[in-house]
């Protein structure tokens, strides 16, 4: 089982991290709030590759960069309505190895539900109050990177288990 991922941030500790940061990709259209995201997620080790203040530009930017893990808002322009979500559910549609973790200022069951759709694996709902709770993001598990570690694990890569005697 994979530690903390990212955890080589300030006060963060190297200890069970994976060696390469995680790959993360923001879509928030409030400036500061995105600064904000960026920030902790910076911080906390995480390696923000891309960042965008609207549905479409977060979506093209993801495509492009396959981060390991895309961070959008639900209510982003150019609709200010669902756009965000409509953006994250194509990509899982385009990019299923991709976790993705979407914001909300209110809690509205039926967006989580679509984001979940048949399976909840590498998908998050997070309230913005929430953000600023880094330790609880740095626990989530990345589908993708732990998929990568069985991988080479099985190989016999750094990861991989002494025979038992």
């Amino acid at each position: 089982m994979l530690g903390q991922i990212g955890g080589g941030g300030r006060g963060g500790s190297n200890v069970g991290s994976v060696s390469k940061p995680v790959r993360v990709v923001v879509g928030e259209d409030d400036v500061l709030m995105r600064e904000g995201i960026v920030r902790l997620l910076i911080e906390a080790g995480f390696d923000v590759v891309s960042q965008a203040g609207d549905a479409e530009a977060f979506l093209r930017k993801a495509l492009a960069h396959k981060p390991d893990v895309a961070v959008v808002d639900i209510q982003m322009p150019p609709g200010r309505s669902d756009d965000g979500l409509r953006a994250a559910l194509e990509l899982r549609r385009l990019l299923p190895e991709t976790g993705v973790l979407v914001l909300s200022q209110y809690y509205e069951e039926s967006y989580a539900l679509d984001l979940i759709g048949d399976s909840a694996e590498g998908v998050g709902y997070l309230l913005k109050e929430r953000v600023g709770d880094v330790e609880r993001v740095q626990g989530c598990r990345c589908p993708r990177r732990e998929r990568g570690q069985r991988s080479r694990s099985r190989g016999g890569g750094p990861h991989a288990r002494a025979p038992s005697s």
